[in-house]
């Protein structure tokens, strides 16, 4: 209780965790990168006849069960904690996910990149281009004076930002199909490379398609993304942990089901947690849903 307290909440481990996962992405994959071209693996599986696709999925799915493995272990973190306390299963879990796919994301984007740099020591330096972009980008907009929706906005095109949505209670389902999108096109781009260094350098016309519509499901997700930072996220993305802090009584239900006014709710955090800003707004959400006379700002 007191190591999780300053952070928030189990769910907001890995929100300290991701700076280190993200250093230590570009770190293996440059290193593995460096071996696979001395030892020429890649001629090898090509005079086996294996497809560059194959070959670019495997590579990936090999590189995420390494970062899985301590992913799994977390996993169990909130079955042994919860023997000490209540733990909010929901939140806890999709923030894992979150993870995953962030984690996933950059694997296949720092395979593509280090595939298009032949100088290992330019690879060494650009290799780490994209998770300091990540958080730059996230850093400096938050530093901008926009207003809730623009922020909400800019957030929504950075995967950290993307990240930071499944940590909040919510599922948030427009940033997953994001997440998924942008590492489905990373690995349609590295077996394109894939299949160059091969020597294959006409690409069928059902292959471009696959280009083509990779790159358009990308664009969609992303405009999703944005269109849903312009909705209450309580109207799109589900409640996975119902707060243990407030509880609606019996009462007051009743209350609200005879409420003839109309009533506003505003609610103003600052300087608060995160975990008591999520667990105050989305109690005042579920209170609102109670009755169609009460509103919430």
């Amino acid at each position: 209780a007191t190591i999780l307290a300053p952070m928030g909440g189990l769910q907001f481990i890995l929100v300290y965790i991701t700076p280190v996962t993200l250093a230590l992405i570009p770190l293996l994959q440059f290193f593995a990168e460096r071996r696979q071209r001395r030892t020429g693996f890649e001629n090898c599986y090509f005079a086996m006849g294996i497809s560059p696709i194959s070959l670019t999925v495997g590579r990936f799915l090999a590189a995420l069960t390494v970062f899985l493995i301590p992913v799994l272990e977390l996993a169990l973190l909130p079955s042994l904690l919860s023997a000490m306390g209540s733990i909010p299963f929901g939140s806890v879990y999709t923030s894992l996910l979150g993870y995953v796919l962030l984690t996933a994301l950059t694997i296949a984007l720092e395979q593509a990149l280090l595939a298009v740099l032949p100088n290992t020591k330019l690879g060494a330096v650009c290799a780490y281009i994209p998770p300091v972009a990540f958080y730059l980008y996230h850093f400096l907009i938050t530093l901008l004076p926009l207003g809730e929706v623009p922020l909400s906005l800019m957030t929504a095109i950075n995967p950290i930002g993307l990240f930071y949505a499944f940590t909040y209670g919510r599922f948030p389902i427009a940033d997953l199909v994001a997440l998924i999108a942008g590492t489905v096109l990373c690995l349609v781009l590295g077996t394109l490379l894939c299949r160059h260094r091969r020597g294959d350098l006409q690409l069928p016309t059902r292959r471009r398609a696959a280009v083509v519509l990779a790159t358009v499901v990308l664009i969609l997700s992303i405009c999703l993304s944005m269109g849903a930072a312009l909705v209450p996220e309580r109207l799109i993305n589900p409640d996975v942990s119902r707060s243990e802090t407030f509880e609606i009584v019996a009462e007051t239900k009743d209350y609200l089901k005879k409420l003839e006014d109309d009533v506003t709710i505003y609610y103003l955090v600052n300087g608060g947690t995160k975990s008591a800003d999520i667990d105050i707004r989305f109690f005042l959400y579920n209170l609102a849903d109670l009755s169609p006379r009460l509103r919430v700002e």
